[in-house]
């Protein structure tokens, strides 16, 4: 099995790689669309997006963390996993025209018929994905998603320009998955069985109905602003909100995600090497917050020439947005891999009373909010976010035994980092437009001059991420040595 180290470093280059051809994929879709049409396709995707998470019923989470797997369990996994995608699938193409009465909005029926195939697909590659998740192998993992983001970036770039709107959306979005799943049939592992089982399924429902659930819940904050502005308001104010909180989002899952997945096999072997969880849980969220926080604090300051930059002028009544949510985004960030340490001891169903609680906040807060306007949704979504982060260290300590404050001791430095960058940023930007500098010169003399800040930070404040990236300088030195 491939090291912990391996298996991160894979994930993240992989995940770099992938976000940065999303971002493209975006930048020139933002350039061509306009905020009602990609609005629109937003308001279809959202609906979908959450019942992607309903799909697995936790198999996913089941194949990773069972201590021994046989043959049986993967075809149960296999046909649990089927018996649901498309049953979910086939509501949403019957649930359609129902969905595009309530938006009022004809097209929508059309969005919703093409998007629901891939329901079809998805229990083929989501189970071969969970094995090779287990087994660290995210480099095989890597290049089928690889071959995913290159195809929707030809095909949604391709069909747009042709004129195809946001229908041309949604059919790169069944033409990528299909490819998904034919790179998958080729890199599967070798205990994929590809013959469902119906028989035995109580297993793997006792820890899907919970944390499919609560994967359901955990993307209220990034699906819901869609559906409910979508009904308050109109499609334009969607693509608004939803460029503010996707940008966000984009530097957020850029480094999160690229760990995420790391961290539920990882602490799964903690506990099964009779490890000391807390303190591998703390470890791992102070190394992701040194590079993630800082960055968000930056993105707040300079959110109007970034967005400028790279969707245009149109979108400029975004920045607002995405400066409020780079605060939500730092919050939510907070216990990043809460959902991964309760599964890892077996606590789904307090997981899902949390996400439930959370999920109820959030939709309150944006009902009440969205009258008053996007900022004012902004704004409930970063209160809820502070409430989300109280909840989760309550249920760290009682439920894993994380201290608070040995864990807000350990996050001093990143706290520190976060601040002196922050801080700086904000002297750079407004000291370059004092000097009749473009919103676009500031920009660049921020991102210039931080990276240099950040590094003399990690060392300022002794940040443990300094460690690991002496460890990287020193095997590309020693490569590099090897090499000569």
């Amino acid at each position: 099995m491939p090291s912990v180290r391996a298996a991160v470093l894979y994930s993240v280059v992989g995940k770099y790689c992938l976000s940065g051809l999303g971002l493209l994929t975006t930048v020139i879709i933002a350039r061509i669309l306009t905020p009602a049409e990609i609005g629109l396709f937003a308001m279809a995707s959202a609906l979908v997006m959450i019942l992607s998470e309903v799909r697995q019923l936790g198999a996913g989470v089941y194949l990773v963390r069972e201590p021994e797997l046989t043959e049986q369990s993967v075809r149960s996994a296999l046909g649990l996993t089927l018996l649901i995608s498309w049953s979910l699938g086939l509501a949403v193409f019957l649930l359609a025209p129902a969905l595009s009465n309530f938006y009022n909005q004809p097209d929508i029926l059309w969005l919703f018929w093409i998007l629901s195939i891939s329901f079809i697909a998805a229990p083929f590659i989501s189970t071969p994905a969970a094995l090779l998740t287990r087994a660290l192998a995210f480099d095989a993992l890597f290049q089928i998603r690889l071959a995913t983001a290159i195809t929707s970036l030809l095909a949604s770039v391709g069909l747009v320009a042709l004129g195809f709107s946001y229908f041309g959306l949604a059919l790169a979005t069944t033409l990528s998955m299909l490819v998904q799943l034919i790179v998958t049939l080729f890199l599967a592992p070798k205990n994929m069985v590809w013959r469902p089982s119906f028989r035995e399924l109580k297993p793997i429902v006792a820890v899907g109905i919970y944390t499919s659930i609560a994967n359901l819940l955990k993307r209220a904050p990034t699906t819901l602003p869609d559906i409910i502005i979508g009904k308050q308001g109109s499609p334009a104010q969607v693509g608004l909100f939803s460029r503010g909180l996707g940008f966000i989002e984009f530097l957020f899952q850029s480094m999160v995600m690229g760990v995420s997945p790391v961290a539920l096999p990882y602490l799964s072997k903690v506990k099964r090497d009779s490890g000391h969880l807390p303190r591998a849980y703390t470890h791992a969220l102070v190394l992701l917050m040194g590079m993630l926080w800082p960055v968000l604090a930056v993105a707040s300051i300079v959110s109007l020439p970034m967005l400028r930059l790279f969707f245009g002028p149109q979108w400029d009544a975004a920045a607002p947005i995405a400066a409020i949510l780079a605060y939500w985004a730092i919050l939510r960030s907070g216990h990043a891999f809460f959902q991964q340490a309760m599964v890892s001891v077996n606590k789904e169903r307090t997981l899902l009373i949390k996400e439930a609680a959370t999920f109820l906040l959030y939709l309150v807060a944006l009902v009440w909010a969205v009258p008053l306007g996007l900022t004012a949704a902004a704004y409930a979504m970063l209160t809820v976010a502070a409430v989300d982060y109280a909840l989760s260290a309550m249920l760290l300590r009682s439920q894993f035994g994380l201290l608070f404050w040995p864990f807000q001791f350990a996050m001093v430095p990143s706290y520190a980092t976060t601040l002196a960058c922050g801080l700086s940023a904000w002297l750079i930007y407004r000291y370059t437009l004092g000097l009749s500098f473009s919103g676009q010169q500031a920009l660049f003399a921020v991102a210039l001059l931080l990276p240099f800040i950040w590094v003399a930070c990690l060392w300022l404040f002794r940040h443990p991420l300094k460690v690991e990236l002496q460890h990287a300088l020193s095997r590309v030195l020693g490569y590099r040595k090897r090499e000569g």
